[in-house]
């Protein structure tokens, strides 16, 4: 009995200090922030993470990209890369999903319409890591997207 009451006492504690934590980390954190190459960085608290839009002369790139109080330093150097590189980078990432096609022909049509819906490097620790998301013509259930992993894209799959 006593050993359940103190398992109570200690998972209340343990909530009760991480709320304070994510309190404080909330207080520190600016609502935006401004890039020269990735426009206004703003906080969406539903996915922890920072969403940006860069007008490419080869169209807009969306990052979703990670850090505490404010973007991480690394990350948004990762993101600038690509957005100042637009074009070979959205050249590697449609030979990639043309290999795909040819890999996989069942679902060959539907890879060769994908297009790059957003970059997502999310773990400051990770800083040439993330995922893309793709999407595509077909109006479905599935959500497409890979790993990147070394600044390369892999495994290619989707959710549904």
């Amino acid at each position: 009995m006593w050993g359940v009451v103190l398992m109570a006492a200690v998972t209340a504690l343990v909530i009760v200090v991480e709320r304070v934590r994510s309190a404080r980390r909330d207080a520190r954190r600016i609502q935006s922030f401004d890039d020269p190459w990735l426009g206004t960085l703003t906080f969406d608290p539903e996915v922890g993470a920072w969403r940006s839009s860069a007008n490419t002369p080869f169209g807009r790139i969306k990052f979703l990209i990670g850090g505490d109080s404010e973007p991480d330093a690394r990350l948004r150097s990762h993101a600038t890369e690509i957005a100042s590189s637009a074009e070979a980078f959205l050249r590697r990432i449609r030979e990639y999903l043309e290999r795909e096609a040819v890999r996989d022909v069942r679902w060959s049509d539907h890879v060769r319409g994908l297009t790059l819906e957003e970059v997502c490097l999310y773990w400051p620790k990770r800083p040439d890591d993330g995922m893309l998301y793709f999407s595509g013509p077909h109006e479905d259930r599935r959500l497409w997207r890979c790993d990147y992993v070394k600044r390369e894209p892999q495994r290619l799959g989707f959710d549904s």
